[in-house]
């Protein structure tokens, strides 16, 4: 299987801010280090729990036929199958509506931003919740 992002519609809601109010950060001395740490925990996210984070547009080629509900980085919206003689081709939208995050999703990538952020102070509950939220958002694997 070949995923490809094609096209980012928009990002998803989580600010600069919003991860500083979790780590209790102010002043600008970190924010550039918050923005890679960010990007860093928005990647695992989607990996993890094969949710889009934001609106993506993507282009997956496989051998084998997906529906809706089994396509990776969902959910999964505007779904078009390309006619191709060798290989299933879709393309689709993944995100939430107008990219707005669900606050448990939320949670966790702010989680796993202290978690990065903190990495040498870490507190067994911050592993503990990502663990919890990752496994209870978690999209069904792919066939």
């Amino acid at each position: 299987m070949k995923l490809e992002m094609t096209e980012l519609l928009n990002e998803d809601q989580i600010t600069l801010n919003d991860i500083k109010g979790a780590l209790r950060i102010t002043g600008t001395g970190h924010d550039a280090e918050l923005y890679d740490i960010l990007a860093s925990a928005r990647a695992y996210a989607e990996s993890t729990t094969d949710t889009t984070i934001g609106q993506k547009k993507w282009r997956v080629t496989t051998e084998f036929e997906y529906d809706e509900d089994t396509l990776p980085r969902g959910p999964v919206s505007d779904l078009e199958e390309v006619d191709d003689d060798d290989f299933y081709i879709y393309e689709y939208t993944g995100g939430f509506e107008g990219g707005v995050l669900p606050a448990d999703i939320k949670r966790l990538v702010l989680l796993i931003c202290k978690r990065i952020y903190d990495m040498d102070d870490l507190s067994e509950d911050v592993n503990s919740n990502i663990t919890r939220l990752t496994q209870s958002i978690t999209r069904q694997p792919m066939l």
